[in-house]
């Protein structure tokens, strides 16, 4: 079983540093944006404190994850499914759950690489490796323990068999959806939990409870919410995963 997991992990993990265009749209793109956002901090040497500089990464942390999760995990496996190596794998290893795992962790390594990378492309536009140390740590943390639930959130996309070209589609109004809603605030208790369950929103806020652990300032109330996503996410990702199909949508 190990020798199983460990060959399916450097498989998965190989294919993941292969792909270009991921790279590009993880790391490229963010740190352009950031540049851009923040160019006149940049030119003209302005002193960011601690606090501004993770609690604004908190945005460039949920447009990696998110980007990550559906291209290299999520859509991946779709690919797989589809021309078939989802089947082929499962025969060899005869567990749906090893085959998740190793993909799973395999990208979420990827994922740590891509935050480590932005976080030092950033302290040095910065000049701020004071603080890098606090970026990794919140990032690691978040990674952690966000990613894991979310991605079990959006299995519920192997559950259903699209054209690959329509995930595509789908993939993209998930994340353009997410960023437009990220801002939005609701007076009610119950609205805003259901906004919290939005991936933008749930992962940005989960990196602030985090930085605000590191710092004993802690919303016990949006702690308390992001508690019950996770609980909500993971739940769902236990029906989704059990009613995954290994078939290409070529079978009847």
């Amino acid at each position: 079983m190990k020798k199983k997991f460990y060959s399916l992990y450097k498989i998965f993990l190989i294919n993941a540093f292969s792909n270009k265009i991921a790279l590009m749209f993880n790391i490229v793109f963010p740190v352009i944006y950031f540049a851009i956002s923040n160019a006149p901090v940049l030119i003209n040497n302005y002193t960011v404190s601690k606090t501004k500089l993770i609690s604004g990464s908190a945005y460039y942390f949920a447009y990696i994850a998110l980007t990550t999760v559906l291209n290299s995990v999520i859509l991946a496996m779709v690919e797989y499914r589809d021309y078939g190596y989802y089947k082929v794998i499962y025969m060899v290893t005869n567990s749906k759950y090893l085959v998740l795992i190793s993909q799973f962790l395999s990208q979420w390594t990827f994922l740590i690489i891509e935050l480590f990378l932005f976080n030092l492309i950033t302290a040095l536009m910065f000049k701020s490796f004071a603080y890098l140390g606090y970026l990794l740590l919140t990032t690691i943390i978040a990674a952690t323990v966000l990613v894991l639930p979310l991605t079990m959130g959006l299995y519920f996309l192997l559950t259903t068999k699209l054209k690959l070209q329509t995930y595509n589609i789908v993939i993209t109004l998930i994340i353009l959806a997410s960023f437009m809603v990220s801002a939005v605030e609701a007076k009610n208790k119950i609205l805003n939990l259901l906004l919290l369950c939005t991936p933008v929103k749930y992962l940005m806020k989960g990196y602030e409870v985090i930085m605000q652990m590191m710092f004993s300032r802690v919303n016990w109330v949006t702690l308390a919410n992001l508690l019950i996503v996770i609980l909500i996410y993971v739940l769902f990702g236990m029906i989704f995963i059990a009613k995954q199909n290994i078939s290409t949508i070529f079978e009847k």
